[in-house]
């Protein structure tokens, strides 16, 4: 009897131990913008892909670049 209450108490102390922890988030850059709605220019020859614009992390300036959208070869 004295182990089950003794593991029960340990069990309360645990669980009330885990439940008092806070979680602590440290980000080491902004959050990325929502994308850039972008128009499409025409294809300037066939079979030429189309590379969407997308945001580009800086390290230097600690923020996010936006690099447009282009056409490439495939």
């Amino acid at each position: 009897m004295n182990k089950i209450l003794a593991l029960s108490g340990l069990a309360l102390v645990v669980f009330f131990t885990l439940g008092c922890t806070r979680t602590v988030v440290i980000h080491e850059r902004p959050p990325m913008p929502a994308p850039k709605v972008e128009v499409r220019p025409a294809m300037p020859y066939k079979k030429a892909v189309w590379v969407g614009g997308h945001w580009e992390y800086r390290k230097r300036c600690n923020c996010y670049v936006w690099v447009p959208g282009h056409w490439r070869r495939p």
